[in-house]
């Protein structure tokens, strides 16, 4: 029988996903500096945000899993030039952080259904969509 250490795996998460979100919020503002950008940045906050997807699906935190795949979504379509990485694309995507990071410990302590998660995955829907990006919930709404 295969034994675990869960309260391990969450140490090792938190801080991978830390390690993550900083490199996604570092890649960001130096994509916001050169909003043409280059593919290796928008690379990188790809490659991020699935790896932050991915670690949430391991361990059953949903809201983050389908947070971080909204924000890959969203990427991919900046990967694939169909969309630009214009600055209110870049402050939705580094509130969304921000948002994930929030969230971490309620998906710790087994919260599911967020509002805020839902509120974020439908504006990164809504950009990946049209193109335009509404900044998410308000300050307010967030937590």
């Amino acid at each position: 029988m295969n034994h675990f250490d869960r309260q391990e795996l969450i140490r090792v998460y938190l801080s991978d996903a830390e390690e993550s979100l900083a490199l996604i919020e570092q890649s960001l503002i130096a994509l916001e500096e050169t909003p043409d950008g280059s593919a290796e940045l928008i690379g990188e906050i790809f490659r991020g945000a699935h790896t932050l997807k991915g670690n949430s699906a391991s361990l059953g935190f949903d809201d983050l899993t389908h947070l971080a795949h909204a924000m890959e979504d969203l990427l991919d379509e900046m990967r694939a030039g169909r969309l630009a990485a214009r600055r209110d694309i870049v402050t939705l995507l580094l509130r969304s952080c921000d948002a994930f990071r929030r969230m971490m410990p309620a998906a710790i302590e087994g919260q599911d259904g967020m509002p805020v998660a839902r509120e974020f995955i439908e504006s990164l829907a809504r950009a990946k969509e049209t193109g335009e990006a509404a900044q998410g919930p308000s300050a307010a709404s967030e937590f």
